[in-house]
């Protein structure tokens, strides 16, 4: 009998402390001992299941945002000055009152058929400071008919030779029109069959030396060519 409770005594002991560095604990020493869990980085953070991960990804349309971004983008703003000798309204000079409405009421017509966006201001020197914004061709077109209308036109004629009159239309005169849009100017190039080589540019006195300036470049380019 006293054989059996010493075997069950010792498998109790046995039990109580598995690990052999604590074989020389006494029984109540191994009771006070608990052993830690370890954990590795897995255990910590576990990885999400590839589905959590596809629904846990913002539902973002960025179709709106980049639409908005180049909508905003494509706005322009141009400021140009049109000097006191050469406004056409500037005999009104005793009628301040009338040249404003006129200028007013032309600069409304020009925002209603180009859709650009027009501020006008006039100087101590007299000199009008014109604000155009809205989309590139809307206020391309809105300064040329601003400096039609409000601004006195000179006119340069250049001579150049007619086999380059070609390029300076460029195809289906597209090289022409954007030249005319740029530089706020009328450009006359003779027809094919006409016999003259004169180009005639309208426009302001700025506008016209930077038109015929653009020309001569073009003729000289295909002059080197040769």
């Amino acid at each position: 009998m006293d054989a059996v409770q010493h075997s069950a005594a010792y498998q109790s002991t046995e039990e109580e402390i598995p690990d052999a560095s604590l074989k020389g604990l006494s029984l109540g020493d191994s009771e006070a001992y608990t052993p830690q869990t370890v954990y590795n980085y897995d255990d910590l953070f576990p990885a999400l299941p590839e589905k959590e991960l596809i629904q846990m990804a913002p539902q973002t349309d960025l179709g709106q945002w980049n639409r908005q971004m180049k909508v905003r983008s494509s706005v322009i703003t141009q400021v140009f000055r049109v000097p006191l000798e050469e406004r056409k309204y500037r005999e009104m000079s005793t009628h301040r009152f009338g040249e404003q409405g006129e200028q007013a009421k032309t600069c409304a017509e020009i925002m209603q058929k180009t859709g650009a966006h027009i501020e006008v201001s006039s100087s101590k020197d007299q000199s009008l400071t014109i604000l155009v914004t809205g989309k590139e061709d809307a206020v391309l077109k809105a300064r040329r008919k601003i400096v039609n209308e409000l601004q006195t036109q000179a006119v340069v004629s250049i001579s150049i030779p007619k086999e380059h009159h070609r390029f300076i239309l460029g195809k289906n005169g597209k090289k022409l029109s954007d030249l005319e849009l740029s530089t706020a100017t009328k450009i006359t190039v003779p027809r094919p069959e006409d016999n003259s080589d004169i180009i005639r540019i309208s426009g302001t006195k700025e506008g016209t030396e930077k038109a015929a300036h653009e020309i001569q470049v073009i003729s000289d380019e295909q002059v080197s060519k040769t």
